[in-house]
């Protein structure tokens, strides 16, 4: 099993390593995943001007699909991306 490694706030890409460690563990492939995380990390640093993950909260999780719906994305699509950030935060 991958190590996860202490979460800094504004560090995205230890972000992504724990996710994909959390996912290596339930034999996931966390390359497809980690994009979706990815986009919703740089939304959420457009949003505010910066990352922070101790400082997304749920309405964040609400815009971010609302946003996506907005976007025209499909709805397999947004449920997929609309997941992920869920099951970090």
């Amino acid at each position: 099993m991958a190590k996860v490694v202490a979460l800094k706030q504004e560090d995205p890409g230890i972000l992504l390593s724990n996710f994909a460690a959390h996912l290596a563990g339930r034999d996931i492939k966390p390359s497809n995943y980690a994009g979706d995380v990815r986009r919703f990390a740089d939304w959420v640093a457009r949003k505010y001007g910066d990352f922070s993950s101790a400082s997304v909260s749920t309405l964040d999780v609400v815009d971010y699909r609302a946003n996506l719906q907005a976007a025209g994305k499909a709805p397999a699509t947004v449920n997929r991306t609309f997941g992920q950030p869920v099951g970090i935060f």
